[in-house]
């Protein structure tokens, strides 16, 4: 075979695994019940019961985590997180069973409603870019969360890139009781663009967070935020495929 054969092969070889590779991800969902018949313990009863039982079974997901908002003046005060082995199937969505017997109707006194009738809800799709797990592996779940989404100035992406992976994330894992980061950027290019979520072992920050964001790398990144939103999640549940090791149980 001769070697300008070969090399044509090898380029549409590796076109073909370019086209075949998955992107691995994220689908992040704030909800708040808003039906005046839909109680908390109804509502978490649905969502830990049968709803993320659906999700899993869809296959559209792999691993899923259920957090409740710190702050109860929060927007939502619900937090779901998918991983999604590959973010193209999130268009099978729509074949999750929508209605349950456990959430009210729209007529006052029925039962058997459509999820997307009772809650308020805010759903984002994103694509991984980092783990991050601090300079001594920690195994475990974390039983609070960190979320931060922003958007920054145009041009300055690559700054916020490198700040996180050069200084901020290292510095971050030497506080007490830090297990890992993942950071993420939105599949639509919508803002707040990126999102890191940071895993802890409480929700109540000791006072070197001030020392991690009070650099002067720190400070020349923040100033160029123009969105964000940050909570702080405490851990209700997870869900995952059978099968799965410890370590496969991360984002």
């Amino acid at each position: 075979m001769r070697t300008s054969t070969l090399v044509s092969l090898a380029g549409a070889i590796s076109l073909t695994l370019a086209q075949t590779q998955t992107a691995s991800g994220l689908l992040m969902v704030l909800s708040k019940p808003v039906h005046p018949d839909l109680t908390d313990a109804t509502f978490n009863q649905w969502y830990s019961g049968p709803h993320i039982h659906d999700m899993l079974a869809s296959n559209i997901t792999d691993l899923i985590l259920r957090y409740k908002n710190t702050n109860p003046a929060a927007k939502y005060p619900y937090l779901a997180l998918y991983r999604l082995p590959d973010t193209s199937k999130i268009s099978e969505l729509g074949k999750v069973p929508t209605t349950s017997d456990l959430l009210p109707g729209k007529v006052k006194g029925t039962k058997g409603g459509a999820y997307t009738d009772v809650l308020d809800l805010d759903k984002r799709v994103y694509t991984r870019t980092q783990t991050f797990e601090g300079q001594v592996e920690v195994k475990g779940r974390g039983k609070a969360l960190v979320t931060a989404s922003m958007g920054v100035v145009n041009g300055t992406e690559g700054e916020l890139d490198d700040w996180y992976r050069r200084q901020h994330l290292d510095m971050l894992s030497m506080i007490k009781g830090y297990h890992r980061s993942t950071r993420y950027v939105k599949l639509d290019g919508s803002s707040p663009m990126f999102l890191a979520m940071h895993e802890l072992d409480s929700v109540t920050v000791g006072p070197e967070m001030k020392l991690v964001l009070g650099t002067e790398w720190a400070k020349k990144v923040l100033s160029k935020v123009m969105t964000s939103q940050n909570d702080v999640w405490e851990y209700i549940i997870e869900l995952g495929k059978d099968g799965l090791s410890e370590a496969q149980m991360r984002f």
